[in-house]
């Protein structure tokens, strides 16, 4: 019998606890997949999200659960749910407000000044982590005002996650009214859609703002971009925290290979490129030009 100290038992069900050793055999799976890295104390955690699955393959404990993934050649059919069920999805409508801001009043005016020569082709947007599209439908609303009072830049975002369950909610452009407290109320008016019935407390995205995006699934230990052409502007925000400094590296290294020289790229003001070597420049608070 091993020691104790080496078993979590998270619930009063003996199927549900999780040993030590598979715990670090799953984490180094998740790491290994998907870049995300899963501290010691995040045990619970996994125990917690993995019990659907456990109820979806009919498998009866974690350990059995563990050894399948890492044993059984059928499971690689299963690792997008693992994945998806270990998955961090926070997310908001103007999460850190000053990066729009930063957007407005220089970016912009910038990449507009740039590119007059070609306005045909549209400005490029991507968010690398978008989790249920708060954030593309919030860049969505900061480039259509934009575009509204000076003309001459049409855009297109495209969101990826490596979430498959997320990308169908983001497409779908779906939300609970409590969510859009931080959306402007002139904004509210002009690109949210009430319901019909007073009893639904959903909003929708305008169809106008839904025509400037598109969505994919885009894992992004693997690289890859979700367009051929390169991107003016990246949001890659609230995801490098869950990544060791070398996964950062490899990770940042891909997405700048896919940003335009003089293109923006966001992080999120809890994550830093320090340590980094990168081909980009600070030019605001976790904001950065691509060299």
């Amino acid at each position: 019998m091993q020691p104790l100290e080496s078993y979590h038992d998270t619930t009063n069900d003996p199927a549900m606890v999780l040993r030590t050793v598979d715990f670090r055999r799953l984490a180094d799976l998740i790491e290994r997949r998907a870049g995300i890295n899963l501290p010691q104390h995040k045990m619970a955690l996994v125990a917690h999200r993995l019990q659907r699955r456990l109820r979806a393959l009919k498998i009866a404990t974690l350990r059995d659960y563990c050894d399948f993934l890492l044993t059984n050649e059928q499971a690689e059919a299963e690792m997008p749910h693992f994945i998806n069920a270990l998955t961090t999805n926070k997310t908001e409508f103007f999460r850190e407000p000053s990066h729009f801001d930063f957007l407005t009043e220089v970016a912009l005016p910038d990449l507009h000044s740039r590119r007059h020569y070609n306005s045909a082709l549209p400005l490029m947007a991507w968010s690398a982590a978008c989790s249920t599209g708060m954030e593309v439908y919030t860049l969505a609303m900061v480039l259509a005002e934009w575009n509204e009072t000076h003309g001459g830049l049409p855009f297109m975002i495209h969101g990826t996650d490596i979430d498959t369950n997320v990308l169908q909610d983001a497409a779908r452009a779906v939300y609970h009214r409590e969510v859009i407290e931080p959306v402007p109320t002139a904004l509210r008016h002009k690109y949210l859609l009430r319901p019909r019935t007073s009893s639904d407390e959903t909003i929708r995205i305008a169809p106008e703002l839904r025509a400037r995006t598109r969505w994919g699934h885009l894992n992004l230990m693997e690289g890859g971009s979700p367009s051929d052409r390169p991107f003016d502007i990246v949001f890659c925000r609230n995801v490098l925290i869950y990544f060791s400094k070398e996964t950062q590296q490899l990770v940042l290294e891909s997405i700048c290979k896919h940003i335009t020289p003089g293109g923006y790229l966001f992080v999120s003001h809890s994550e830093t490129l320090n340590g980094l070597s990168l081909p980009v420049k600070s030019v605001a608070p976790s904001t950065y030009v691509r060299l």
